[in-house]
């Protein structure tokens, strides 16, 4: 049987639906709200959920399974993140993104992190650890405020010119002894 309550009603005892309808749209399911929805205490869906408009969650989304959302989340939660249990939404899972991500603050990643594409740095990038590239193109002026060093049996290969300011020297050899300079008068090959 059909149950229409056009006023507002306060029940005091559970409400049990023995209708079984799957709901598919607003119309549809056994129990229709024409209106908002008030629930004051916990909310638990034993199927999937369907949200077509903005959800604006006030607390932190902790999702602990898969999560799919078809319309446009605001967490409203400020909380900043400093480990993988706190923040504003906590995934327990992985997280794949099919659009751009946007991260207005830093990013903090702890594991390996692989990039398929390409990276575009605009601002600084700050190395402290070791750094492997295969392949480095440099096309602007670059300052080494240290020594570069080649690897044995290495080489250093120069398109057009290399620039060194003068008493910059150009060392050769294990023990420095070949040293190459100019010291803005005279210049030296100097084997030591």
């Amino acid at each position: 049987n059909t149950i229409v309550v056009s006023a507002a009603s306060t029940f005091s005892g559970v409400i049990d639906s023995n209708d079984a309808t799957q709901s598919s749209s607003t119309t549809t399911g056994s129990i229709i709200a024409s209106g908002g929805v008030g629930i004051a205490k916990n909310l638990f869906v034993g199927g999937g959920a369907e949200v077509t408009g903005i959800t604006t969650i006030t607390g932190a989304l902790d999702a602990n399974s898969s999560a799919e959302i078809a319309g446009i989340t605001t967490v409203q939660d400020t909380t900043q993140a400093s480990s993988t249990s706190t923040g504003a939404l906590i995934v327990s899972g992985g997280a794949g993104v099919a659009k751009n991500l946007f991260v207005g603050g830093g990013a903090e990643v702890t594991g390996v992190t692989t990039i398929t594409g390409t990276l575009d740095a605009n601002g600084d990038l700050d190395v402290d650890g070791h750094t492997d590239l295969d392949f480095v193109i440099v096309s602007a002026a670059s300052t080494f405020q240290s020594d570069i060093f080649v690897g044995t049996g290495a080489s250093v290969g120069l398109g057009t010119t290399a620039y060194f300011r003068d008493h910059a020297k150009a060392i050769f050899g294990d023990s420095n002894d070949l040293q190459i300079y100019h010291d803005g008068s005279n210049s030296y090959v100097q084997d030591d």
